[in-house]
């Protein structure tokens, strides 16, 4: 007798209350086929609702009461979707962001992955219309059977609930027990393997000719169709839509035993029709110094390094040698890049550089595309991912280096649950894997370079940009004396008279505004009412193409109004500038100029990111207007000026990371200038001149920033000195939210006099409301713990926080472990 072996598992299931692990028998046909990682079928709970779980333990004993005991019904995938590896980083990231099991499990499954259920409602064969007559069969019951009869005995529960109104699966159940019925459960996923169907010759004869004379001579398309396949197979779409053969010739010509039908999988490849070339570039002194020594460190231990090079140093060509020192090495990498607007160009350079082994994971790509991106992955068939966040999370099995580059970005933080960041995965994922982790960036986070200092990364520099380029030339313009000399534009003179310059000397200009829209706001001068969001407490931004006023929040949108709604007053103004009212005024002083616009907006559609890029890149345009997908990363030779809007829009964000994120956008956005062969110019305009971190960006000084800046945090105990917790409470109910928020609080303050950590009370501040005090219809307050000891802070929210979902749901808690932003 064999020896019964156990599985333990998680359930598929975003559920506090079953965020636990199950065990279950696995039955001996089963047994050799099961694996850790694996995705199977299990009957769960009372009604034994079949349901996907994933296998995180074999095991030869359980500790559960073997009659209670249930077996797997079926494995899924035959293959582990999940490596160990992957199965203990799941578990690192529950523990260290605060989320259930299953949500840490789901970051590592490609979207369309996830099983769905569907139902199918099949008629007893004892069941007649006869039958029905009988009294025992209840009137609702007839309607449901009746119905069943009419479409031959069986169809979908969700089409019947379309029909039937009420709790109908629960009356589906009753009159399953009840034998009338039997109930099927399909299980499908949204995505899977594209097939295509192709025809070719049967193989019953050696030459054509034998094939060809099996056919009439009137047959003229059956003749077409047989000299087409002579040298290769052909598609059906190309049957259908290139050669326009139809499908009785294709009928007839199955019948006679002359041809055969296949299929094959489709590679759904988003760069199939591209053909890339990047060439091997010689390295600079500094670059070369980098290279040689990550390969001497690269074979003693894994290393954490820290790339500071300055804007157009050569990071990227760095990046593509280590790349293929691990290739030699036969480890494989990830490649990471914040922006999906930076991924074409990063995408042209490391094809044509290392071709077939790359593959692409970002949020760009259709469900499908995905879906074979993962698979070419984790089949190994690709050595080298680049892609944005999710991409940290690719299934690479022997990965030897992660490169995250500009790294100081806020996108690598997830905004949702769970709310990770991209270096601490990385960190730990390279801890897991024993790789290698490189950052690279022109202004890394005050945190990276603290780290650097401390010896936590080891810290390599490009202090000069390839062939000796000089740094762009940064010119202040003081906007408040632009108002005093009569100027209400929002172009100061000299930037007109600069941008004319490059016009006439067919030059590019990029011109940054991190706001997109019309105007900020529309507000009535006569009163004082500005026009807000009924749902979100922020006024609304005027969009004029669209002719309407919208919220970048919630997406609610209205027909400005003519007419004050307070005052009844007619005196209606749009006030503030965004990238579409930048790109009017344009138009307007210099017509003669080609333009394009790259924000939120105009990248909606697929591919928009790509081809507004090439399109600057051929300079089929001579500006470029956008926001923050411009400030990075981009290589443009023939731009040689940048025009800085407003510099001063991060600066007044109430935000301790305010400074430190205008001087990097400053700086990255700088640095699009003069990367080619003719020197850059940049004009920053601003009503803050004087502020340290616009006067340091201007004298491309980060060591004084951060010297200046890490000051001050130490100063304030701020994060690289303390960790820093943002807990949200959020409803539709203020007085709920308050009452809650408060509660939260005491129960926090509670725990720590009651385990004589005393010592921590003074790290935990009130609930206030939130910066934004209320979005979508919910209020917002907030609750900040700023500590130097945050396991325990973890472990206090952790019960705390369990407790809530489980008894108090009905107000929505968002922790945020060093928030990006605390707005």
């Amino acid at each position: 007798m064999k020896k019964v072996m156990y599985a333990q598992v998680i359930i598929n299931q975003p559920n506090i209350n079953i965020d636990q692990y199950f065990d279950y028998k696995i039955p001996e046909k089963l047994l050799n086929n099961i694996k850790i990682g694996q995705r199977v079928i299990v009957p769960f709970g009372r009604g034994n609702k079949k349901i996907d779980a994933f296998i995180i333990k074999i095991k030869s004993f359980s500790y559960v009461k073997e009659k209670r005991l249930k077996y797997i019904e079926q494995i899924i995938d035959l293959e582990p979707m999940l490596s160990s590896n992957q199965l203990k980083l799941s578990q690192w990231i529950k523990n260290n962001y605060l989320c259930l099991h299953i949500e840490a499990i789901q970051l590592m499954i490609p979207t369309g992955m996830n099983l769905e259920k569907k139902i199918n409602i099949i008629l007893n064969k004892n069941i007649t219309t006869e039958k029905l007559l009988c009294n025992l069969i209840n009137e609702e019951e007839k309607k449901i059977l009746e119905y069943l009869i009419a479409n031959k005995g069986e169809i979908w529960l969700e089409l019947l609930q379309k029909e039937f109104k009420g709790n109908l699966y629960k009356k589906i159940l009753q009159m399953a027990k009840k034998k009338y019925i039997s109930i099927e459960e399909h299980f499908y996923t949204k995505v899977s393997d594209k097939r295509e169907k192709y025809i070719t010759l049967s193989g019953k004869y050696k030459s054509k000719d034998k094939y060809l004379k099996e056919i009439s001579k009137n047959a003229h398309k059956q003749l077409e169709i047989i000299n087409s396949l002579e040298h290769h197979p052909i598609s059906y779409s190309e049957l259908y839509k290139d050669l326009k053969f139809n499908k009785s010739s294709i009928d007839s010509l199955l019948k006679k035993g002359l041809i055969k039908i296949n299929s094959q999988m489709l590679f759904r490849n988003p760069y199939n029709d591209k053909n890339f070339s990047y060439p091997e570039l010689k390295l600079t002194t500094e670059q070369e110094n980098i290279v040689k020594e990550f390969k001497k460190l690269s074979v003693i231990e894994p290393q954490k390094m820290l790339i500071h090079g300055v804007t157009g140093s050569g990071k990227t060509e760095v990046y593509l040698n280590m790349i293929q020192i691990m290739l030699k090495e036969g480890k494989q990498s990830i490649l990471l890049v914040p922006e999906i607007s930076l991924t074409p160009q990063m995408v042209e350079r490391v094809m044509g550089r290392f071709g077939e082994q790359v593959s692409i994971l970002h949020s760009g790509l259709s469900l499908g595309e995905k879906y074979d991106q993962w698979k070419r992955i984790k089949s190994g068939k690709a050595n080298i991912v680049i892609g944005a966040r999710s991409a940290i999370f690719a299934p690479l099995d022997k990965l030897g280096l992660i490169i995250i580059d500009e790294e100081h970005e806020n996108t690598y933080k997830s905004s949702i649950r769970p709310r990770y960041h991209v270096r601490e995965i990385g960190e730990k994922r390279c801890e897991y894997e024993s790789c290698h982790l490189v950052l690279g960036t022109a202004t890394p986070s005050i945190e990276s370079y603290y780290k650097s200092m401390n010896k936590e990364y080891k810290l390599f520099s490009l202090e000069k940009r390839i062939d000796n380029n000089p740094m762009p030339k940064i010119t202040f313009v003081d906007m408040r004396n632009e108002l005093k000399e009569g100027n209400y534009s929002i172009l100061s003179n000299i930037l007109k008279k600069e941008i004319r310059d490059k016009l006439n000397k067919k030059q590019q200009i990029i011109l940054f505004l991190n706001r997109r829209g019309y105007s900020t706001f529309i507000s009535c001068r006569e009163c004082g009412y500005v026009e807000k969001c009924p749902n979100c407490d922020v006024s609304l931004i005027y969009h004029h193409t669209q002719g309407g006023l919208m919220c970048h929040y919630c997406g609610y949108h209205k027909t400005p109004s003519k007419i004050c709604p307070d005052c009844k007053g007619n005196k209606i103004k749009f006030f503030g500038t965004g990238t579409q009212k930048v790109e009017n005024i344009i138009k307007k002083e210099f017509s003669d100029a080609r333009i394009l616009r790259m924000d939120i907006d105009t990248t909606k559609n697929k591919g928009a990111h790509a081809r507004i890029l090439n399109s600057f890149k051929s300079s089929e345009a001579d500006i470029l207007i956008g926001t923050q997908m411009i400030a990075k990363g981009l290589d443009f030779p023939n731009v040689t000026l940048v025009g800085i809007i407003i510099a001063d829009t991060s600066l007044n964000l109430p935000d301790f990371r305010a400074a430190e994120r205008t001087f990097q956008l400053t700086t990255q956005v700088a640095g699009r200038a003069g990367r080619g062969m003719i020197s850059g110019n940049v004009i920053v305009q601003t009503y803050n001149p004087e502020h340290y971190s616009l006067i340091h960006a201007k004298n491309h000084d980060y060591k004084s920033f951060y010297q200046e800046e890490i000051a001050i945090r130490k100063e304030m105990l701020y994060p690289p000195f303390s960790n820093i917790i943002n807990i949200i409470f959020s409803n539709e109910n203020e007085d709920k939210v308050i009452k809650f928020s408060h509660k939260f609080y005491k129960n926090i303050i509670n725990y720590l006099k009651s385990t004589d950590k005393n010592y921590l009370l003074n790290d935990v501040y009130k609930p206030v409301p939130a910066q934004i005090t209320r979005i979508s219809n919910k209020y917002r307050w907030h609750l900040i713990i700023k500590t130097k000891e945050v396991d325990e802070f973890r472990n206090i929210l952790r019960d705390l926080y369990r407790e809530h979902l489980c008894r108090y749901n009905e107000i929505n808690i968002a922790i945020d472990i060093d928030p990006v932003s605390l707005l």
